[in-house]
């Protein structure tokens, strides 16, 4: 079977803010998986959402856009007293799910569901462990059936203009915050929010330092 090249393949990377210094390290992750398979910087968007329970929403405007032929979603969803967790983890696997069943564009699924610090870092350390390494491979893999799935049905979903225009928003927008990289364009829709609190500054120190 001949070998896919992915040189021109468009792919979009949706991230959550919440836990941002575990989804980092998934983020670096997944930009190592789709150089090793020559995808190019120039055509990588990410996109920032304020947490996991977001991701569905911009996957979908991402997915209906047209203008990516895969998808990566990275979060962090870290167990704690309340049953948050299961409200949180849940509905997002679905979500990316249900978004992949509409549209036939892969979703490489890399939002760790973990009970603690620990067991993100253990599955976000920079090697190809690396969940969000793994989930690149996975919608880069996924993509030549979705593809050729998509090709026999004809267009995977219709292009909602308003949902366009969300993703081409003039960067002089407010809810549009684009931000320096050397490796790809970073949009922000709902500007800078703190991820972490005072109270997990322990943990954020003993993650960073991991």
């Amino acid at each position: 079977m001949k070998k896919p090249k992915y040189e021109s393949l468009r792919v979009g990377i949706v991230c959550s803010r919440f836990n941002e210094f575990v989804v980092n390290a998934l983020l670096d992750g997944a930009k190592r998986g789709l150089t090793k398979h020559g995808v190019k910087e120039k055509n990588v968007e990410v996109f920032w959402v304020p947490g996991a329970f977001e991701i569905p929403v911009m996957a979908r405007l991402m997915a209906v856009s047209q203008k990516y032929d895969a998808i990566v979603a990275l979060g962090a969803v870290i167990r704690g007293e309340t049953a948050h967790f299961e409200y949180v983890a849940g509905p997002c696997a679905e979500g990316i799910m249900q978004v992949q069943l509409e549209t036939l564009i892969p979703i490489g699924f890399g939002v760790l569901t973990v009970e603690n610090v620990e067991q993100a870092a253990a599955r976000s350390r920079p090697d190809d462990t690396n969940k969000g390494f793994e989930a690149a491979e996975v919608a880069l893999g996924w993509w030549p059936r979705c593809a050729a799935g998509s090709s026999k049905q004809g267009s995977p979903a219709p292009r909602a203009s308003h949902l366009s225009a969300a993703l081409n928003t003039s960067t002089s927008s407010p809810r549009r915050m684009r931000r320096a990289h050397n490796y790809s364009k970073e949009v922000d829709f709902f500007g800078r929010y703190p991820c972490v609190g005072s109270s997990h500054a322990a943990s954020r120190q003993r993650f960073l330092h991991r």
